[in-house]
Order: C-alpha cells, then sequence, then structure tokens
C-alpha cells in the first residue's frame, strides 16, 4: 500500500514542479503566440507561406507525440494557411489541438507563423499548452536553422 501513496507523491510533485503560473495554469485550458511574450512571439520566416508551411510540418513530425490531421494545409484565402496538429500526451493520452497559421508578408516572400494550443479537456492546461507552443517553435527554429 505504501507504493501507492509513494506513486501519488512523485505523480503530484512531477506536475507541480511543471507549473509556471499558478494564476493562469490552473484556471485557463489554451495559449497562443503574442507578440509581447518573449518565449512565444510569432515566427517571421524569410520564407515564402508554403515554404514556410512545409517547414512548420518537418518541424512539427520531430516531435513526440504529434500528428497532422491533414496531408496538406488549409487554405484560409488571402494566401494565409493553416495547419491543424494533434498533441497526445504520453502516460495519460490526453490531446491538444495545435493550429499554426501561416500569414504571407506584403511582398508575399516571407511568412509570420502565428500558433495555438487548445486542451480538448478541463478548466486548467496545468502550463501544458504553452509548453507545446515552446517546443514547436524551438522545433521551427532548429528545422529553419537547417536550411
Amino acid at each position: 500500500m505504501w507504493w501507492v501513496l509513494a506513486g501519488v507523491a512523485i505523480v503530484t510533485l512531477y506536475i507541480f514542479s511543471h507549473i509556471d503560473d499558478w494564476g493562469r495554469d490552473l484556471t485557463t485550458n489554451f495559449a497562443q503566440t503574442d507578440a509581447l511574450s518573449p518565449a512565444l512571439r510569432p515566427r517571421e520566416l524569410p520564407l515564402p507561406p508554403d515554404r514556410a508551411a512545409s517547414l512548420v510540418r518537418r518541424a512539427a513530425e520531430t516531435l513526440r507525440g504529434w500528428q497532422a490531421t491533414e496531408s496538406a494545409p488549409r487554405d484560409l484565402g488571402g494566401g494565409v494557411l493553416e495547419w491543424h496538429f494533434v498533441r497526445t500526451t504520453l502516460l495519460m493520452r490526453y490531446k491538444d489541438d495545435i493550429h499554426a497559421r501561416i500569414e504571407p508578408s506584403a511582398t508575399g516572400q516571407s511568412a509570420t507563423v502565428h500558433l495555438r494550443s487548445q486542451s480538448r479537456l478541463g478548466k486548467g492546461d496545468l502550463g501544458q499548452n504553452p509548453r507545446n507552443l515552446r517546443e514547436l517553435l524551438r522545433a521551427i527554429d532548429k528545422e529553419h536553422a537547417k536550411n
């Protein structure tokens, strides 16, 4: 019986150690990129939108538990493209929906990537949605550095 209590204590400590913002993480189940947030700034890529969309897809494919829901990005009109990814957590198999919107610049020679992540369950995400965004932004930066 003691091992059950020890397991519960370890899981509880793990969850509490991952909460970044107690005011936000217990009451909010979504996050999005924001120009004012240093860690969650939208990414400006010096690529046309179609190549930027391919780069975002390749970046997401490198992440564990991430899967694109379609084989090509949706065309939202005006040159704006959007990917929908689903991230499944390892232990509990929870699913988060992540949308990557790729907007062209005025010249069409560069693109801005905006991200939004939302949990399918619960009122609070314990900080998982901002972590999803940071994880994908790091992967985008890494994939862009390869080119």
